[in-house]
């Protein structure tokens, strides 16, 4: 399976993988920062200054962004390897992990290895254009 082995961190809006990252503090940090953008955004949708919030005051728009959609995670998920020598014969064929097997986050959300492995895909493709860009 491609990028067996390797473990990546995923970050989950909704149900939806938005964002994948190979280094755990790039991806938690990521994901602070969205959810302080939310709260954030909401304190001014209210009329509020951010800035001249307390952080219980900031906790209580962090709530009500994270109702409206806006709260983002971060999980870490490792792709399994696949057994080279199974086949549909074997016991262990139906417990073995391929790209189609179903995974749990913390939070409850359902994605696939397949999944992970396109949005790993997808982040590797933008980071290569955005490094073409830049030149």
């Amino acid at each position: 399976m491609k990028y067996a082995g390797e473990t990546y961190y995923i970050l989950v809006n909704e149900g939806e993988i938005v964002d994948v990252f190979a280094d755990e503090d790039e991806a938690q940090g990521r994901a602070n920062h969205i959810n302080e953008s939310n709260a954030e955004s909401e304190a001014r949708e209210a009329g509020y200054d951010p800035e001249e919030l307390t952080d219980d005051e900031m906790g209580e728009f962090a709530f009500s962004a994270g109702y409206n959609g806006g709260y983002v995670y971060c999980e870490a998920v490792t792709i399994p390897e696949e057994p080279e020598d199974l086949d549909e014969d074997d016991e262990d064929y139906e417990e073995a992990e391929t790209e189609d097997s179903t995974f749990y986050t913390s939070e409850g959300d359902e994605f696939t290895y397949g999944d992970v492995i396109s949005a790993i895909s997808e982040a590797i493709a933008q980071e290569e254009m955005e490094d073409n860009d830049e030149d």
